[in-house]
């Protein structure tokens, strides 16, 4: 994943991007968060499968568009 991918993980949706915080489209809540926060660098070049860990939670990427 990359600037601008919407990652799909287990644990909710994240948008790396302009940090705006949680936004909500069609009923679905997005995380918008920078690709330098924690959760972003986690993010950052990992493909569907992978899987990283933050504050003790365990995340999978779902997909990545």
């Amino acid at each position: 994943s990359g600037i601008g991918a919407l990652v799909q993980t287990n644990n909710g949706l994240f948008w790396l991007a302009a940090p705006m915080g949680k936004i909500v489209i069609q009923n679905t809540d997005i995380l918008v968060i920078s690709p330098q926060s924690p959760a972003g660098k986690s993010m950052m070049g990992k493909k569907v499968g992978d899987s990283f860990e933050l504050n003790g939670t365990q995340f999978q990427i779902l997909s990545v568009i």
